[in-house]
């Protein structure tokens, strides 16, 4: 198959193009918001890609997108797309960078991003299949060149968000420590400098309103029991 080459879309010109994913490529909105959905499987981050009907037959995957709403801001229509995506707690969708999505195909994709805890289900979709993607093995995209791209910046971001990565390692709670590890190694793999000291992070963290105390302990080896904590439902 040979494909036309855009800045961030590629249209396919070859009569070898199957109808159907020809029309479903055409048919993009003109301003839609895709959702990096992030969640912590094992030592693993992971992100939700979807694969619509009609693009089977490149085998191509995408992040799962929406139309922007007229009456919506970027990252309402986001929280509105991980509310009807996803079951269980998820955060408050943050707003990346905006990409032109072709010249051929005039368009425009605002990129979001989202944690949710690993417990949580993604719902049914019809025509849609969506699969968990560890984000350093996400697929090579031919067709949406703006795909590792768009992950890759919402995985810088999220290292700068304390609230999403502590969701993201909820089981419904989660140690100090463990979000000190997990802020660590995330830092790591967005290729930032230097690690964040405990002592650091418990100041950085003193007085976050969205941090829940709980009267719990957890054991650690022969450590002392380590205090737990959780993500106010809402916050």
């Amino acid at each position: 198959m040979v494909l036309a080459r855009s800045k961030g879309f590629c249209k396919p010109f070859c009569t070898c193009v199957d109808p159907k994913t020809a029309k479903g490529l055409t048919e993009l909105p003109l301003f839609s918001v895709g959702l990096a959905a992030f969640r912590n499987e094992g030592r693993s981050l992971e992100v939700l890609l979807c694969q619509p009907s009609w693009l089977n037959s490149l085998d191509e995957w995408l992040l799962p997108e929406t139309a922007l709403a007229s009456e919506e801001t970027i990252s309402q229509s986001a929280d509105r797309l991980a509310k009807a995506m996803l079951e269980g707690h998820v955060s408050r969708a943050v707003q990346q960078q905006t990409y032109v999505r072709g010249t051929v195909v005039v368009g425009a994709l605002s990129v979001c991003y989202v944690a949710v805890r690993s417990d949580s289900n993604v719902r049914r979709a019809r025509d849609v299949q969506y699969e968990w993607w560890h984000v350093g093995h996400i697929p090579y995209s031919r067709a949406f060149e703006d795909l590792s791209r768009s992950v890759a910046t919402a995985v810088a971001a999220l290292s700068d968000d304390i609230r999403a990565l502590a969701l993201l390692i909820s089981r419904p709670h989660f140690t100090m420590v463990e979000l000190q590890r997990a802020l660590n190694e995330l830092r790591r793999l967005a290729g930032r400098q230097g690690q964040m000291d405990i002592r650091n992070l418990r100041r950085l963290l003193d007085g976050a309103d969205w941090l829940q105390e709980t009267s719990q302990v957890r054991s650690d080896g022969a450590f002392r029991p380590s205090r737990l904590f959780s993500v106010k439902e809402g916050s």
